[in-house]
């Protein structure tokens, strides 16, 4: 049994050996114990979910940009026509203004 138990123990060590993966540093190489599978799945659904997430903010950011230059536009093409009606209301009236001011300088020369 003792030769059972070594021979369980070289097993096991040489188990641990398979799962044990080296890693290189600055300062070396490393055992580090491989990641557990649970743990791997977890962390993959985890990049997947945050990847899905980033995805949907990224869409609704670029929709709420749209409907935001929409409206900016709309606004604009609105301010736009008012302001030409505005500008071209005034130089009617300067106009107006300027053809009485020389029709005064007729009439005064008159």
């Amino acid at each position: 049994m003792s030769n059972g138990g070594v021979v369980e123990s070289r097993s096991k060590s040489a188990i641990s050996a398979t799962s044990v993966k080296p890693m290189e540093t600055l300062k070396g190489i490393f055992s580090v114990p491989k990641m557990d599978r649970n743990r791997r799945n977890f962390l993959r659904e985890n990049k997947l979910s945050l990847r899905e997430l980033q995805r949907v903010t990224n869409k609704s950011k670029i929709q709420q940009q749209q409907e935001q230059l929409l409206r900016d536009q709309k606004y604009a093409g609105r301010r736009s026509q008012s302001q030409q009606r505005n500008n071209n209301n005034c130089l009617d009236v300067s106009r107006m203004f300027e053809s009485l001011f020389f029709l005064n300088l007729d009439l005064a020369a008159i």
